[in-house]
């Protein structure tokens, strides 16, 4: 899969970080926090590499910016499902609406977002497995010419078998 990145300073950085042999959360998290000179300069105080944690003071740094901060949130989201603003939010169980889709998405790096989750879940967004189409008769289903299928009619889940 050929990624989409923001600048040549991005791409250097990811490359550089992943080398190809990296798992999916670590490739998006690199993908993400490499993407702007903020993030790259203030990677280390993102994530410890060591110890293999996201570091989610870095959201209250004084770096961050409106845009930066959604990189990170995204990231981390993305990393293990971080929802908070704080530790001391998440050990009060507080999540954030800055993690929803309509407030990290709302903004420049929206296509990156994309291409990270790409990363992250490969095993999802590669292509959709083909299916046949069994035999039928009469027209199909779905509209469309014989041999496809809708989603719904190949992989009906208890919702789609209630409204057939």
């Amino acid at each position: 899969m050929e990624e989409l990145f923001y600048s040549e300073q991005h791409r250097d950085f990811y490359r550089h970080h992943v080398d190809g042999g990296a798992d999916p959360y670590y490739r998006a998290l690199v993908y993400l926090l490499g993407m702007t000179e903020e993030t790259r300069t203030n990677f280390s105080r993102c994530f410890d590499g060591e110890a293999r944690m996201i570091r989610p003071a870095a959201l209250e740094e004084g770096w961050q910016t409106g845009g930066t901060a959604r990189i990170v949130r995204m990231a981390f989201n993305l990393w293990n499902g971080w929802c908070y603003e704080s530790e001391e939010e998440a050990q009060d169980g507080r999540m954030s609406e800055a993690f929803t889709p309509d407030n990290l998405f709302c903004c420049e790096f929206a296509p990156y977002f994309y291409e990270a989750i790409k990363l992250r879940h490969p095993e999802y967004t590669d292509h959709p497995p083909e299916v046949s189409c069994p035999s039928r008769q009469g027209p199909p289903a779905d509209g469309k010419p014989d041999g496809t299928l809708c989603a719904l009619e190949a992989n009906p889940t208890p919702q789609a078998e209630q409204h057939k």
